[in-house]
């Protein structure tokens, strides 16, 4: 993947999850904002499992290891 000065942010927050082992299968410099809502809206059971079982317990309730 090619590093660019600049990013939409649909883009960068598509390349940020990738990295994170979401959204393999999205072409980030194609996705705009409403695509990526509408991935949201059709995954959302996926993305809520993976943030219930991956809360730091020891950070839990300061804020550090919340995703909302």
């Amino acid at each position: 993947q090619k590093s660019y000065e600049t990013y939409f942010c649909s883009e960068f927050c598509v390349i940020a999850l990738q990295r994170m082992g979401f959204m393999s299968g999205m072409v980030a410099k194609h996705t705009t904002p409403n695509a990526l809502y509408q991935h949201f809206e059709k995954n959302e059971n996926v993305y809520k499992a993976s943030e219930e079982t991956n809360v730091d317990e020891s950070t839990k309730g300061d804020g550090r290891g919340d995703i909302n």
